[in-house]
């Protein structure tokens, strides 16, 4: 993977050529664009800071949060500037989008039937990439929150990045010694300790990993049809989500080693829960290799992300009932802005390294 993290990239908005929406989100435009400067094509979130619903902290958070992560498997910033009243976020592009998006386009197309997701060398190599970059967050005293393949994108090259982290956590001191209580994620991936409100810490990540390799192989989560208070109360209730969780016409039989990673991390208890480091180290991560391989020849089928002036690039066939976005999701967590309708507020901005330009 080039380092282009190590680049200096401008801060400019002239010195890029922008080449259409390839996402929106609720406060969000995604656009591909063209540096011109080094001639990278590059992915640039495009935030209103002006919409009422917006909070400022927020999104103040997951730029330094991005800024601070260097790490092939995460989602990066290249860089970040202020155009008028809208902020500018520079990141890889993942012209692949997300896997949800590609399991959709699958589906759509009828390449994989009902309970089908990926091929198992497939998933083990997503999972892979993944842990790693959750490995390189909790040593870095940072939780996601929010792991799901919806969250997880792709290049052509079969590169993978850990996306989406405007929910993500700061822990001060070691993640081994400091806990969070926050009700965050998504009710289909989150640990039982989320849900229950007690402290939390690295683990509830693993939990939320092990829900996504299912998704990933079965092509939904477990419980997805269900309403959220119900999820809650299955999961908090009931046994562990396996692949025993599911009831569907065509299932494909995982391998013991699939079993056996799955069973380590969807631990209720935390503490008997397999940390991003032993997750690498199962012997079902052998497998990653060969999926590499299946992806890069499975990702030659699957069309790029395309840009389209002020409209969402859409897959076609049927919308999974249980996410809202079929591309790549760049929603932040909705809030109330603070009082007051000048811009000094866009100052907040100063100690990421953010620079007023004027639209070119």
């Amino acid at each position: 993977m080039q380092e282009n993290s190590k680049i200096e990239w401008p801060t400019d908005a002239s010195r890029y050529k922008l080449q259409g929406v390839i996402g929106k989100g609720a406060f969000a435009k995604v656009h591909q664009a063209l540096c011109l400067d080094n001639n990278i094509t590059v992915a640039i979130k495009i935030l209103k800071l002006e919409d009422p619903s917006i909070n400022l902290e927020d999104i103040r958070k997951e730029v330094l949060t991005m800024k601070l992560c260097d790490n092939e498997n995460v989602l990066t910033c290249y860089c970040c500037f202020n155009v008028g009243s809208t902020l500018w976020i520079v990141t890889p592009l993942m012209i692949k989008g997300s896997f949800l998006r590609i399991l959709q386009y699958l589906a759509s197309q009828h390449l994989i039937r009902d309970g089908q997701g990926f091929q198992e060398d497939i998933v083990a190599y997503i999972i892979r990439e993944t842990a790693k970059g959750l490995k390189y967050l909790h040593e870095s005293n940072l939780l996601h929150r929010d792991v799901k393949a919806g969250n997880i994108l792709v290049d052509d090259k079969g590169n993978v990045r850990l996306g989406d982290l405007g929910v993500a956590r700061l822990l001060e001191g070691t993640v081994k010694n400091q806990e969070a209580s926050t009700f965050v994620g998504t009710p289909c991936w989150m640990a039982p300790e989320v849900m229950n409100r007690d402290q939390y810490d690295s683990r509830a990540d693993i939990w939320s990993l092990g829900i996504t390799a299912l998704e990933l192989f079965k092509g939904v989560p477990p419980m997805a049809k269900f309403e959220p208070m119900e999820i809650i109360i299955r999961t908090l209730q009931g046994d562990p989500p396996s692949f025993s969780s599911y009831s569907d016409n065509y299932p494909v039989k995982p391998s013991s080693a699939f079993v056996s990673w799955v069973s380590s991390v969807l631990k209720k208890d935390p503490s008997q829960r397999y940390t991003a480091e032993k997750v690498l180290s199962h012997r079902w991560m052998s497998l990653a290799d060969q999926g590499k391989e299946s992806l890069l020849e499975l990702l030659k089928t699957v069309p790029d992300l395309k840009g389209h002036e002020e409209q969402q690039q859409e897959m076609p066939g049927k919308e999974v009932q249980y996410v809202k976005n079929t591309t790549w999701n760049f929603s932040l967590p909705s809030a109330t802005k603070k009082e007051g309708s000048d811009n000094s507020w866009l100052g907040k901005f100063n100690d990421v390294s953010v620079k007023e330009t004027e639209v070119p």
